[in-house]
């Protein structure tokens, strides 16, 4: 009885660290809009924050079980949830003598700094420490932790769609803050009995069990973090690319930031339940779900958007599944959470930095769409019909090419593609070209993503026609364009 009563007592410390941890984000962003607006450039750097936090934190949880015994990992935690008490009640720092129009990046991660890191800090080492100090002890399932993760995704679900729906409209930002600091106060007690229960079973144990038994544990291999972490940066990214196409197409609105963060966190909800709700039949559909993905990006509607998102989903439930059916065994718990927060970051690093950098629109939702491809096997393919692929594969593109100079007459400029009597040749010849990688390659991941590249790059420049001049800063895109009349216009 008690066993039961000590595991619910882990389910909920995770689940009230996530639900302070996810209630952070919603509230410094609306701290941040009277400053720099609701750019989604300002959501994707704060996102990149918070990422990089996560990273920070794993690796405290990953090191310092690697090298402190419990009673040092106990204590030095202790500490450390105890100095989140001189961040209370949270606030936006301002004045960190940057200007933030002129660089808007550097004012926002400095004034994320002083304001919330040690806060987010604290309570990011929360889901993967509290899984492995479960997995040391003699408890049910101490063996496979990994279902406490999705208490951790409940309470970051929880938080998330609460604060716009409850919190927001109920609650003032101050009054906001106290109830966040009311919350913590809980938690932190609930934390110190855990530890003290831990500290009294296991004493002085070495978590590393001697160096004897350490050299016998089988570690991850390289090639095993590569693709924990290209499993993660996928989904984190697309997670990012998408909330950029959203709210570029229809809104730039925070409550549409929420959308596709509570999708990405739903997936992890379905995945690490044990019977992996969704995984199998995004197998099964990923292929032609990443076409149409794709596919759907070249219109621009409501409906076209909501199909977007629902593909979206199917996607990162396929990545975050793999994930879960390539998880280590409990000892090696810390590397796969390391690997995974690597992954994120990498993800909001190349959104939120990268991308606005090199690209002059937001193409970097479909580069990722196409790279997302590469789960599929392909070996398999390039050793049983080498020749054959390779040459269809070129011959695919040339006839892609084709269509995309052809199509310069029939596409509008800086609008989708409608089905009018204008368009229905081009819209014939973009079905004919994905529905031509569906047939051709969708067992094959590399062919696939790189043919679904070359059609969407080849109907994107040959819609730019009239374009004069383009630019892509923090604050969004901004065009020059000629009408039908040849007068510049400003599209922002």
């Amino acid at each position: 009885m008690f066993a039961q009563f000590y595991k619910r007592f882990y389910i909920t410390a995770i689940f009230m660290s996530a639900l302070l941890l996810f209630m952070v984000q919603p509230m410094i962003a609306k701290m941040i809009l009277p400053e720099l607006g609701g750019s989604p450039a300002v959501w994707q750097t704060v996102m990149l924050f918070f990422q990089i936090l996560l990273l920070i934190g794993y690796g405290y949880v990953h090191f310092s079980t690697q090298f402190l015994s419990l009673k040092q990992q106990i204590n030095l935690h202790r500490v450390l949830c105890l100095a989140v008490f001189a961040f209370m009640p949270l606030s936006l720092v301002v004045d960190v003598g940057v200007d933030r129009n002129q660089y808007p990046v550097l004012w926002l991660f400095q004034s994320l700094f002083y304001s919330v890191s040690v806060p987010f800090f604290v309570l990011s080492t929360t889901a993967p420490l509290l899984q492995r100090w479960y997995s040391i002890g003699n408890h049910e399932n101490a063996n496979n932790p990994y279902f406490l993760y999705s208490a951790s995704n409940i309470g970051s679900l929880v938080a998330l769609l609460s604060y716009p729906f409850v919190l927001e409209p109920m609650m003032g930002l101050k009054t906001q803050t106290l109830f966040w600091t009311g919350i913590y106060s809980v938690f932190f007690v609930l934390l110190l009995y855990i530890s003290l229960f831990v500290k009294d079973v296991l004493i002085t144990t070495p978590i590393k069990q001697g160096l004897e038994q350490i050299k016998n544990l089988s570690k991850p291999t390289i090639k095993q973090l590569g693709l924990w972490i290209f499993y993660s940066f996928v989904p984190s990214s697309l997670m990012l690319g998408i909330t950029t196409f959203i709210t570029t197409d229809i809104a730039s609105l925070p409550l549409l930031w929420i959308i596709p963060f509570a999708l990405y966190l739903i997936s992890f909800i379905f995945v690490f339940n044990s019977k992996m709700i969704g995984y199998r039949f995004s197998k099964r559909a990923f292929p032609f779900v990443v076409v149409s993905a794709i596919f759907l990006t070249l219109f621009i509607s409501v409906q076209s958007l909501i199909v977007s998102a629902i593909c979206y989903f199917i996607i990162i439930i396929r990545y975050h599944g793999q994930l879960v059916e390539t998880k280590p065994q409990a000892e090696n718990l810390t590397y796969f959470y390391l690997c995974m927060s690597i992954g994120g970051a990498l993800g909001g690093v190349f959104n939120a930095l990268i991308a606005p950098n090199i690209f002059t629109s937001a193409y970097e939702y479909q580069l990722i769409l196409a790279l997302s491809a590469l789960i599929i096997p392909f070996g398999h393919l390039l050793t049983r019909a080498k020749l054959f692929f390779a040459t269809t594969h070129f011959l695919f593109i040339l006839i892609i090419a084709f269509f995309a100079f052809a199509l310069n007459q029939f596409m509008p400029v800086d609008k989708a593609i409608y089905f009018t009597e204008k368009h229905h040749i081009a819209t014939a010849c973009i079905i004919i070209g994905f529905a031509s990688a569906i047939i051709l390659f969708r067992k094959n991941g590399l062919f696939l993503g790189s043919s679904l590249l070359a059609i969407y790059g080849g109907f994107q420049s040959a819609s730019t026609d009239n374009v004069l001049f383009k630019e892509r800063n923090f604050f969004g895109v901004s065009r020059i364009v000629k009408d039908e009349k040849n007068q510049a216009m400003i599209y922002l």
